[in-house]
């Protein structure tokens, strides 16, 4: 099992509509070769996660909703025609140059005595209904928020200290910079870190 961690910010406000939403993003997150996965069913994210808390996997497994590769992108058009038809889409890009900039200032700024190896850099969308809850934070359950649309960073690696990096992390200038550069695309997000082991 992978030790893995995942900065997620995630919309407040209804979006209707999220698929130009996340073209929008898209292009502003400068990412090259990507995949792209739909999910063929509604999220139930916190369900999943109450499954988790009380080590019952196998509802965990039952519930998730199983997802469909549907393979390798090289240009935006290709997610667009994808977004016309798909409800429920995970758009991951191999590279990006938002990506970097997260990873420069996360293995800048936070000292390796707290984060470990674990930086976020790989750039991902979701769009369609779903929750961001996390399972594991200190045994309680924590309902983040459901959305529309998310946009993570995800990265290898488990902090030596969770709580500690989350919040150096937050707290950088840098990635206060990503967090509001996405808002003035999207409005105000909700912000969070989960790790999972």
């Amino acid at each position: 099992m992978s030790l893995t961690g995942q900065l997620i910010w995630f919309c407040l406000e209804p979006v209707p509509t999220p698929g130009p939403l996340a073209l929008r993003i898209l292009e502003y997150l400068q990412g090259t070769l990507g995949t792209m996965s739909r999910f063929l069913a509604p999220d139930q994210g916190l369900r999943i996660a109450q499954a988790l808390r009380d080590g019952d996997d196998d509802t965990a497994d039952a519930l998730t909703a199983p997802s469909e590769y549907m393979g390798q992108f090289s240009t935006l058009s290709e997610v667009a025609a994808a977004i016309e038809k798909e409800p429920r889409l995970f758009v991951r890009f191999s590279t990006c140059a938002v990506g970097d900039r997260m990873m420069n200032a996360v293995t800048a700024g936070v000292p390796e005595s707290i984060r470990s190896w674990f930086f976020p850099c790989r750039a991902w969308v979701r769009i369609g209904a779903h929750d961001i809850v996390d399972p594991f934070d200190d045994s309680r359950l924590v309902m983040h928020g459901r959305t529309d649309l998310s946009i993570g960073f995800f990265g290898y690696g488990m902090p030596n200290n969770p709580p500690e990096c989350t919040r150096q992390i937050l707290a950088l200038p840098e990635v206060r910079a990503i967090k509001a550069e996405l808002e003035a695309i999207c409005g105000p997000l909700g912000e969070c870190i989960l790790y999972s082991a």
